[in-house]
């Protein structure tokens, strides 16, 4: 969940507004909510500002005029007078992992720390304020710390600061993570434990795992072992989550992965109407491709799930890593380590039949893809499934140009993220 829109001083209101003209007869229904003296933008070009705005239900009712608006004006409408703020149709972040955003905004938040010594300070505070804590669970450390040591995630750090609880800790990017000696252990990850297929753990001179993990398969090794989250748990992270994406304006998101096991709270929370936005959820496809008991599942999921804000499902692959890491797929090397070419999660051909089989059972793609080699595979594989099926390339941080005109000529879409390009500002 991205913060950065809390410098906007402007209503951001959660609906798509309709420029319709108001009718001079009495309106069949008052209005449940009017908005008046304010500078509203409703997307029609024909008439794209407005004054006022009548909301009866979940629906608008008018737009117009102050005094036209306020004819719809009945005896329990609450009417709000803007004094002149911007009212806008409702955001939709097109790329999030809602459940582990929620959880973010209650374990160590890391995203909009500067330096090392902020990282520090925050995760000391944690460990003091929670000193019955089995772990300490976290997210958003970045690459370009100005006093980061030797520009190494090092296990040392969180030893000194953790007051010997476990340390797991999330990037930004969510394909590494940074664990100290307690973790390491608790995971039995020693000098002597290789590199799990598709991950790194990185080591140092002499062999020893400095506690900086890349890649989910090295990640997993200790992931596994934090305590699995309650069903409260999970909840409590999804109304977190909502409440700050109606804080920020949000009508819509879009999961691109984590939160298809939290599709049973979702469902609940729909029910008892606290989902007070609209919801898409994927699903992850591991390596080494779709299976088709998978795909049954997700027939299954999509059936189960066809409510008025929570929608169900989108297919996600991930491709390769990421640029920071050297684990994006670059397969003319880095310009920094020639001899690097990141990694690929997937193999072409079961890949592509995969794509084929979900596009042609109705299911739209998302595919991580950062490095040129990985955008071109996704690539291949779209224009081979389905037309017309709406694929997306997740990131397209590194394209080749000349496959650039290849997102438009096979409707691709490119979801890009400026935050994904300049790591440092996250």
């Amino acid at each position: 969940m991205h913060r950065g829109w809390k410098y906007w001083r402007h209503l951001l209101l959660g609906a798509y507004l309709w420029a319709g003209t108001v009718l001079a007869a009495p309106p069949v229904a008052s209005a449940r909510l009017i908005l008046v003296h304010g500078r509203i933008y409703t997307v029609d070009p024909s008439a794209p500002w407005a004054q006022a705005l009548a909301v009866a239900g979940d629906r608008i009712q008018a737009v117009g005029a102050d005094a036209d608006v306020l004819r719809f004006k009945g005896p329990a409408t609450r009417v709000i007078d803007l004094k002149g703020r911007l009212v806008t149709p409702g955001l939709i972040d097109s790329h999030v992992h809602f459940t582990d955003g929620g959880r973010y905004l209650m374990n160590v938040a890391l995203r909009d720390a500067g330096t090392m010594a902020e990282l520090e300070t925050r995760i000391t505070r944690y460990a003091a304020e929670h000193p019955h804590a089995d772990w300490i669970q976290g997210e958003g450390w970045s690459y370009g710390y100005p006093d980061l040591p030797n520009g190494e995630f090092h296990k040392e750090i969180l030893d000194r600061v953790s007051a010997g609880h476990p340390v797991f800790l999330d990037s930004s990017m969510a394909h590494a993570a940074w664990v100290n000696s307690a973790a390491l252990r608790r995971a039995g990850i020693t000098r002597a434990t290789p590199n799990p297929a598709g991950g790194e753990i990185v080591r140092d001179a002499a062999g020893e795992p400095t506690g900086w993990l890349k890649e989910d398969a090295a990640i997993r090794l200790v992931q596994d072992k934090l305590p699995r989250p309650t069903a409260a748990e999970t909840r409590a992270a999804l109304l977190a989550a909502i409440h700050e994406a109606n804080r920020l304006g949000l009508t819509r998101v879009d999961s691109a992965g984590g939160d298809y096991a939290a599709l049973p709270a979702l469902t609940r929370l729909e029910r008892e109407g606290a989902l007070t936005l609209r919801v898409s959820v994927a699903d992850w496809i591991e390596p080494p491709g779709l299976t088709p008991a998978h795909l049954r599942a997700l027939e299954a999921a999509r059936a189960r799930n066809r409510g008025n804000r929570l929608f169900c499902c989108v297919a996600k692959f991930i491709m390769d890593g990421v640029i920071e890491s050297h684990t994006a797929y670059l397969p003319g090397g880095y310009a920094d380590k020639p001899s690097e070419t990141g990694m690929r999660f997937f193999e072409p051909q079961a890949y592509t039949h995969a794509v084929r089989e979900l596009n042609a059972h109705g299911f739209q793609v998302y595919t991580h893809a950062i490095g040129d080699g990985a955008i071109k595979l996704a690539l291949d594989a779209y224009a081979a499934a389905t037309a017309g099926a709406r694929n997306r390339i997740e990131h397209a941080e590194m394209p080749d140009p000349e496959d650039i005109p290849r997102f438009g000529a096979n409707g691709v879409i490119a979801s890009m993220q400026p935050l994904m390009i300049y790591p440092r500002d996250e």
